[in-house]
């Protein structure tokens, strides 16, 4: 659904092929390496310390209450509030940056 929704933002704004300029290094692509050798190690290390048994995200929720919205707004306002959010940012970054990319210069 999110690539789905980053396509149709893609398509709206009319992207056109252009020229390509000539490369320069500007040292961003150093910027980006190291701050992907980073991203890395620490997804690598959030990996390792995981718990390897999967625990229930219900939790001590009963069966009519697992398939209800309220209960599932109130785990995500509540207790998951924090990877929703970050969640969110991450969508709102996504499209933003999908649209600066794609946006035409104006000559």
């Amino acid at each position: 659904a999110v690539m789905v929704l980053f396509l149709f933002v893609i398509m709206l704004i009319n992207v056109r092929l252009e020229q390509r300029l000539p490369q320069r290094f500007t040292g961003q692509t150093a910027v980006a390496v190291a701050l992907s050798a980073i991203l890395l190690v620490e997804i690598i290390q959030v990996a390792l310390a995981a718990p390897r048994t999967l625990g229930s995200v219900a939790g001590n929720l009963t069966a009519k209450e697992v398939g209800r919205v309220q209960t599932l707004a109130g785990l995500l306002f509540t207790k998951y509030v924090l990877p929703f959010e970050v969640a969110t940012i991450l969508l709102l970054v996504a499209i933003v940056g999908g649209i600066y990319l794609a946006k035409r210069k104006i000559r």
